[in-house]
């Protein structure tokens, strides 16, 4: 048991079966930049459905997560803090939180008073499709609904899924948000 929750909790860079996230398959191959992103269909924490496609014209940041993460929960008021600074017509972060009670992510949020947009993925079901390895995980989509490779401002690594946690409230990471609403490189 131990050892699920460190895999599932967190990146350890080590090279772990990474072909399996407690008990949910992955694809072999990884996302790629410019393929339409997976059009989920989940809950918000008060009952309404929505769907990926529902943000359309927005830059989209999806962000994996789960209250038992402490990496997790340690970036959501950064994140928090990277959605005031900008108008939700043109940029919007949507939480993903896959704790199987409901409940404990309505106290989370409550108590946090985070107003991001949160789903709740109970069953995991999108895991797979965005191929999420550990907690938390983070995927830029475009205005179009495409995935979007982006160069992290601090790993500087460049990819479609952002590994563990960021400094998310970090000028750097506003003026990368900035340059994808304006559709510049990332």
């Amino acid at each position: 048991m131990a050892l699920t929750v460190t895999v599932c909790g967190c990146h350890t860079g080590s090279e772990q079966d990474s072909s399996v996230l407690s008990g949910i398959p992955r694809a072999a191959e990884d996302l790629s930049s410019g393929e339409a992103a997976f059009d989920f269909e989940l809950k918000t924490l008060g009952g309404e459905t929505r769907r990926l496609s529902d943000f359309r014209g927005k830059v989209v940041l999806l962000n994996f997560w789960a209250t038992w993460c402490s990496p997790c929960l340690e970036e959501m008021p950064a994140l928090e803090e990277l959605q005031s600074k900008f108008s939700t017509d043109e940029f919007v972060v949507v939480s993903i939180a896959v704790d199987a009670e409901k409940e404990i992510v309505e106290s989370y949020v409550k108590e946090k008073q985070l107003k991001l947009v949160v789903l709740h993925d109970p069953t995991m079901k999108s895991i797979p499709k965005y191929k999420v390895d550990g907690f938390p995980e983070s995927i830029f989509v475009d205005k179009e609904g495409k995935l979007l490779a982006v160069s992290d401002p601090i790993s500087r690594e460049t990819s479609v899924r952002i590994l563990s946690d960021r400094p998310w409230a970090n000028s750097d990471y506003a003026a990368l948000v900035r340059q994808l609403i304006n559709g510049g490189p990332a």
